[in-house]
Parts: C-alpha cells; sequence; structure tokens
C-alpha cells in the first residue's frame, strides 16, 4: 500500500502499488488496475502545509504486508486560526500527533 500526499493540491491518495493489470509495482503511480482505497481533498479550511518523509526528500510513505512503513516522516496540517497538527510516523510504525498555537514555534502532545 502506498500513500502519495500533495500538499499543494490539498490531497492525498490512498493506493495497492502492487503493478496489477500490466501496472508498474512499487513506482509511486497507480497504474494498470491498481486498486484505489481512497483519495482524500482537505476541507477549504485546512491546508497541508508539509508532507516529508525519508529524511524530507519524499512526499509518499509505503507500507509492507505487516504494515511498517518503508521510512519515518511527518505531515503537518494548518486551520485558519494557525494552529498547526504535526502527524509523526516512525520506522515501526508508531503515530504521534503534536499540536502547535504559536504557528510551529512551540509543540505539545496532541492525544
Amino acid at each position: 500500500m502506498a500513500i502519495v500526499f500533495n500538499p499543494g493540491g490539498k490531497n492525498y491518495t490512498i493506493f495497492v502499488d502492487n503493478g496489477a493489470g500490466a501496472g508498474t509495482p512499487n513506482d509511486w503511480t497507480q497504474n494498470g488496475t491498481e486498486a484505489l482505497l481512497k483519495t482524500e481533498t482537505m476541507p477549504s479550511q485546512v491546508a497541508m502545509d508539509l508532507a516529508a518523509f525519508g529524511g524530507g526528500a519524499d512526499q509518499r510513505v509505503s507500507f509492507n504486508g505487516r504494515g511498517l512503513p518503508d521510512q519515518s516522516g511527518e505531515v503537518r496540517l494548518s486551520n485558519t486560526k494557525n494552529i498547526i497538527r504535526r502527524i509523526s510516523l516512525s520506522i515501526v510504525g508508531k503515530a504521534a500527533i503534536d499540536i502547535s498555537a504559536d504557528g510551529g514555534g512551540s509543540w505539545s502532545d496532541g492525544e
């Protein structure tokens, strides 16, 4: 399974990147008959400010059959009140949510 984030387009896509139906496996592109699981667009009052995985080089992450991600990273979402939520994913699959009410100057546990 792959998740590809598009901060500029305010959306993300989740699909099975397995090469089904003459697609190319593990190429980060939904092609052939690879199953689309979900496409989601952020509400108008929410911005996707950042998606950075693998040391910041990628806006995507994939998961193996055991549910473990191929790289760690984070996604940051903000609203019109300048509240930012940082969703972090560790290489062992642990997700954490932190909140900043001052534009990212300080963070608190958001869970």
